[in-house]
């Protein structure tokens, strides 16, 4: 995923959350994996406040290890397929982490100020 890719998905995303298309979480975890490759600034700026909030909020806890970090889905794989899904996943898995971390230490350094603009 390129840049302007990641931007582009995001706008759909905060669009999409804007019209309760998505929850809470599923647009918290497409922030993530676009934050890896998005600046946090930037990133930040194109969020409604309320997400912000939510982001500094789980900034205010403790960061999770990789090896903590795994999301359950609920999908169906062709047999054929189940490597490459399972390859996929933890792709991006690996991205949201990324996300993660980045933001996290973002919001750990600017903390409020950034939540609040």
């Amino acid at each position: 995923m390129t840049l302007e890719e990641a931007i582009q998905k995001l706008q759909a995303v905060v669009e999409y959350y804007n019209t309760k298309t998505l929850t809470l979480h599923e647009v918290e975890l497409r922030i993530y994996e676009f934050a890896a490759f998005i600046e946090p600034p930037q990133l930040t700026a194109m969020l409604p406040d309320s997400l912000r909030r939510e982001l500094a909020n789980m900034a205010s806890r403790p960061l999770l290890r990789r090896e903590e970090w795994s999301t359950i889905e609920a999908v169906c794989v062709r047999p054929e397929r189940i490597e490459i899904y399972k390859k996929e996943k933890k792709l991006r898995e690996d991205r949201q982490y990324e996300g993660i971390c980045r933001l996290h230490k973002y919001f750990t350094e600017y903390g409020s100020s950034v939540a609040l603009s």
